[in-house]
């Protein structure tokens, strides 16, 4: 049984090798910290389970997700993160458990055991929170936007004008106006909501 397991603090890394281990003695795990050399091995090794994190540095990050769901790699999530957005997401990519790390780590080992024999699992904390969040409206959906809309969406969050904007990129006020609008109407929201759901998904947190 080999496991792919991406996670970049080295005490949770631990507490995963040690949990499988007693689980799964005689299985395989290789870790990375960050998500390219992850997918790197996805791609080029054969891998039974992965286990990942969604945050990796500072950004929040599906693509291993995504490839997983590509191979038909079954994958358990491991991470800080409560959201609907993200478990929702994650659950449309193929995702066979959620696990919070704020869980016990009996929960852990229920996800471990839920993602080898082929079950699904939501811990303790995130039925909870699936629980709570059907009162509230927290689903908070990624940005679409292209590397040429990325200074209009970072103009917004730090406050800088369509003049300043159009001297400092050498573009007319009429083209930031229309990239602006452009954005509006992919996203389907304000700017200002734009910079909102940009920083949930790129900042640590």
């Amino acid at each position: 049984m080999h496991f792919l397991i991406l996670e970049d603090h080295p005490a949770i890394q631990l507490v995963i090798e040690q949990t499988i281990s007693k689980l799964y003695p005689e299985s395989e795990m290789e870790f990375h910290n960050n998500t390219e050399n992850a997918i790197e091995s996805l791609v080029s090794q054969e891998f039974n389970f992965l286990i990942t994190d969604i945050q990796i540095g500072d950004k929040k990050d599906l693509e291993l997700a995504q490839k997983c769901k590509e191979k038909e790699i079954p994958f358990l999530v491991y991470t800080s993160h409560l959201n609907r957005t993200i478990i929702e997401l994650c659950y449309n990519l193929g995702c066979r458990s959620y696990v919070c790390k704020s869980s016990k780590i009996e929960d852990l080992i229920a996800g471990i055991t839920a993602l080898v024999e082929g079950l699904k699992y939501n811990c303790t904390n995130t039925r909870q929170y699936i629980e709570d969040a059907k009162s509230r409206n927290d689903f908070i959906p990624k940005v679409q936007f292209t590397d040429a809309e990325y200074p209009i969406i970072m103009a917004q969050i730090n406050g800088e004008s369509t003049i300043e904007l159009s001297k400092r990129l050498n573009k007319s006020k009429s083209t930031i106006r229309n990239q602006r609008i452009h954005l509006m109407l992919k996203n389907d929201c304000s700017m200002e909501e734009v910079a909102r759901r940009f920083l949930f998904w790129h900042t640590p947190g």
